[in-house]
């Protein structure tokens, strides 16, 4: 049994330096959603609240956390629609992933 765990040993090393020795992704995905802005968030809550509340004024609500649609995402998203529709306007486009150039990554 040694005999074998040895070589087992020394494949799990390899496998993790090889690991290691890999760049960083070229490009990082961008997020679909993205904490509210702070001057947003007042509005939000009030309209939330008068939601939520309904016909029971004596209720309490509170926001802890707002998100909203990552407005990168969307103009990225509309812009290549477009142009991938300039030959077909009747398509459809489901853009499923956006990618954007990861900085920390040195070009040679």
């Amino acid at each position: 049994m040694n005999f074998l765990q040895r070589f087992k040993k020394k494949r799990l090393d390899e496998q993790a330096v090889e690991e290691s020795m890999q760049p960083a992704a070229p490009y990082v995905a961008l997020p679909k959603y993205v904490e509210c802005e702070p001057d947003q968030l007042l509005l939000l809550s009030l309209v939330a609240g008068a939601i939520g509340a309904g016909d029971n004024p004596t209720s309490r609500f509170a926001l802890k956390k707002a998100w909203q649609r990552n407005p990168e995402l969307q103009r990225v998203a509309v812009l290549a629609t477009a142009i991938a529709a300039q030959d077909a306007p009747t398509s459809r486009f489901i853009v499923k992933k956006i990618e954007k150039e990861n900085q920390d990554v040195t070009k040679i």
